[in-house]
């Protein structure tokens, strides 16, 4: 039989396993894999600190494991890097604290709520970034509880000076941009919150008590898609009215008209009423006043070059029976509250809350709460009711037992069709990982009636394909024939995964072939006459049979082994060196094969500003994109197109056009007419040269490697050039060119967030008598008398 008549059926991807379920239980498909079902769950308490002279209010943990915590006996900052067991006291700050109460964290500052103040540092050096006490509007702020940290903003609960009798309490919310403070949004009627978070998707949630039912609650502030901005007025405009009408009660909007005053003012007008909205400077929030006075707000998020308006919604509030400290939201969006101090009879947990009717207690921790805390893992950390103890719970994955309470599980296919009545299958092979200490068993049904319920079949109707001894075949694959007196135009399959609670056999792919092939059919009759010594043999030959038809298939389909998309991964290195691609390290697979599949187009075009441009491109949207498909990234790759001047193609001033030398006007002296033109200062004066300014300034040192190396495989050999990362500022009195290594922002008339006095700067006063220095501090090292 020639390799044409065998055919075969393969499941390797996660559309085909799932289009081909009849049943399953205990597994999942993940990324075309099939395995045990698994679960998270959180380990037993890892006590890290223990130490009765601290007094820790709050703890924030960054991507590198590093722990920040505030001592409120000491009133200072200490670091803690799990796996080392070393505190480290921060050092001296540049500000005193004076009761330090919470923490927050993001890549460059440290953020702490000191009683009315909010202060930032920077990471690096601990420099103060800025220090806010007081809102926008004037008013100043009050004592801070806790604070937490989303993208570009802090969100804070304050304790007011004056209780809201209306409302049974004195505390609110405050969020905190770059532009200053904004109270928002309004705390539901009687509610005093003790504690807030912030998920992924910028729902705030916050922990408190309702004095006015006297029952404890969370509440939970969605955040809600509210119009884009270019489409208002426009498109989205039914969406704004509706906003209004429900969310803020305006019962005057009939026949209203929406105009555009100028970019940043949207107007409502109507009859002398009228509502407008200010988007400020800093793109974050958008101010709504009205008529009769009010004020709102609403958020405001730049995404994918669109201006998106969203607003928070009315508060969902889930009761809570016992007495809450401590909250946290993990990013699958899993709630976490802690159990407060209280009747010693009692055991004290952590309680994970899904809605009002599924909250339950995780005994992993056992004792009060002060404060809760998830990193980027979703490990939580839990400061202890005493504040002299840090509890750490590993979030882990394991592998889901069945009701028995074994790891196993089946996959059950549909009928797998060979279009033939009576068809003789042939055999089977199944590709994956079965580690040591996990089994993989086949089993199989064959039928020409299609309308068998296989539901229905007893364990002793489905026949073995894998023997016990299958295990010696390796840790990758399972292959065997079908028996030979089992005829059907249909075949179901069915796979059993057997593991451990931290182990399961992992299944890639399987291949089923027909019809039936065997070296025995080659062999004279006499080798065919006994039954038994035939049955034997059949599989015996297989063995041979298994290996070689491996080799004729390759031999077969060589055509794939050429091709960018079917080669193998192995043999990629091979293609690449027939077609003289230099390989990078940091070259993923889906890179090799982009580079491959382009190599044509990149010839044609080597030595060329555009060759050069598709290069460096094609390797930066990979790696920036590295899930989506080469189709996809082929369509969008010159997103990530470079800017390349050419030296000899940079504008340059004519003869004629040179200033005269040392001609003074006026007190003005103008240079020799040699002097170098700004063009000579940015891109020197050698015409063999050329600048690649790359636009993302935080590329790691890996990629900026590679980006050389895929130049200097690209330029021509007798030209040079240089790499510059575009900054996202500008410095004045510099080379400055806007839209080519400058970018323009709103200005913001504060200190920013990111804005640090460097290292070599000094407040300076040329009178040196009485001067207090830059490291002064009053009432610790330096004495007014």
């Amino acid at each position: 039989m020639s390799m044409d008549e065998i055919k075969f059926k393969c499941i390797n991807t996660q559309k085909l396993w799932e289009s081909n379920i009849e049943d399953i239980k205990n597994l999942t498909i993940e990324g075309g894999e099939l395995r045990l079902s698994s679960t998270y769950i959180y380990e037993s308490g890892n006590e890290i600190i223990n130490n009765d002279s601290f007094n820790m209010s709050d703890i924030a943990v960054d991507g590198c494991n590093i722990i920040f915590i505030i001592d409120k006996n000491s009133k200072s900052i200490l670091s803690y890097e799990i796996g080392s067991g070393i505190i480290n006291d921060m050092g001296a700050l540049p500000v005193i604290l004076e009761s330090p109460s919470g923490i927050a964290i993001d890549k460059d500052s440290i953020y702490v709520a000191d009683k009315g103040r909010l202060i930032a540092l920077a990471r690096s050096n601990l420099q103060i970034r800025w220090i806010i006490s007081g809102s926008h509007d004037g008013s100043p702020i009050n004592e801070l509880i806790d604070i937490t940290v989303a993208g570009d903003v802090i969100y804070a609960l304050e304790k007011c000076r004056e209780i809201d009798v209306e409302r049974g309490i004195g505390k609110r919310i405050l969020m905190i941009n770059r532009a200053g403070n904004i109270n928002f949004p309004p705390i539901s009627p009687g509610n005093d919150p003790t504690d807030i978070t912030v998920d992924k998707d910028g729902d705030i949630y916050v922990l408190g008590r309702n004095t006015l039912t006297n029952k404890n609650n969370l509440e939970i502030f969605r955040k809600k898609f509210l119009f884009e901005r270019h489409n208002v007025p426009g498109i989205d405009n039914d969406k704004l009215l509706a906003f209004l009408r429900d969310h803020l009660n305006i019962d005057w909007l009939m026949g209203a008209e929406i105009s555009g005053i100028d970019e940043k003012t949207i107007l409502v007008s109507i009859n002398g009423k009228y509502v407008k909205i200010s988007f400020e400077e800093n793109k974050d929030m958008a101010l709504i006043t009205t008529s009769d006075g009010a004020v709102h707000y609403l958020l405001v998020n730049e995404e994918d070059c669109n201006l998106n308006v969203y607003y928070i919604d009315t508060p969902e509030t889930i009761d809570i029976a016992f007495s809450p400290k401590g909250l946290a939201v993990d990013s699958r969006k899993q709630i976490f509250v802690g159990e407060a101090a209280g009747d010693i009879s009692k055991d004290q947990t952590i309680y994970k809350i899904i809605d009002q009717k599924n909250i339950s207690p995780m005994w992993s921790y056992r004792g009060a709460s002060g404060r809760l805390i998830t990193d980027s893992k979703n490990n939580l950390y839990v400061i202890d009711g005493t504040g002299k103890k840090l509890v750490y719970l590993k979030y882990s994955k394991i592998n889901r037992p069945d009701k028995s309470g074994l790891f196993s599980g089946h996959y059950i296919s549909k009928p797998i069709n060979s279009a033939s009545l009576k068809t003789r299958w042939h055999r089977f092979l199944l590709e994956g990982r079965f580690e040591e200490g996990t089994q993989v068993d086949f089993s199989y049904y064959i039928s020409d009636n299609i309308n068998t319920n296989i539901g229905d079949l007893d364990e002793n109707e489905w026949h073995k394909g894998l023997p016990g001894s299958s295990s010696i075949q390796g840790t990758y694959r399972r292959d065997a024939l079908f028996l030979k007196d089992n005829e059907g135009q249909y075949l179901w399959f069915k796979i059993s995964l057997t593991g451990n609670e931290t182990r399961s056999p992992v299944l890639n792919s399987i291949r089923l072939f027909f019809p039936r092939f065997s070296y025995l059919d080659n062999l004279p009759a006499i080798y065919q006459e006994d039954a038994a010594s035939r049955e034997f043999l059949e599989r015996f030959l297989s063995i041979f049979e298994s290996i070689f038809y491996e080799i004729d298939f390759k031999v077969e389909h060589l055509g794939r082994f050429f091709d960018s998309l079917g080669a193998p991964p192995e043999f990629l290195s091979w293609l690449g060196y027939w077609l003289s691609i230099t390989w990078d390290e940091n070259f993923s697979e889906k890179m090799r094969r982009l580079y491959i599949r382009r190599a044509i187009l990149l010839y044609k075009k080597r030595g060329t500003k555009e060759g050069l441009e598709e290069a460096i491109a094609l390797f930066l949207y990979t790696k920036k994109h590295p899930e989506e498909s080469l189709e996809d990234i082929i369509a969008n790759f010159k997103q990530e197109k470079p800017y390349i001047v050419e030296n000899f193609n940079a504008r340059r001033i004519p003869e004629d056009k040179k200033c005269m030398p040392c001609l003074k006007v006026k007190d003005l002296y103008f240079p020799p007419f040699d002097a170098k033109t700004t063009t000579d200062v940015l891109f020197g004066n050698d015409l063999f040269s050329f600048f690649v300014l790359l636009p993302d300034a935080n590329m790691d040192e890996d990629t900026i490697n590679t980006v050389k190396r895929i130049i200097e495989e690209q330029k021509p050999a007798h030209t040079c050039y240089c790499l510059k990362m575009l900054e996202p500022w500008f410095y004045l009195d510099m080379h400055t060119y806007l839209d080519i290594n400058t970018r323009l922002t709103y200005p913001i008339l504060v200190m920013d967030r990111t804005s640090v006095l460097g290292r070599d700067t000094v407040l300076y006063d040329a009178e040196q008598s009485g001067q207090v220095r830059v490291h002064s501090r009053i009432g610790v090292d330096t004495k007014l008398t």
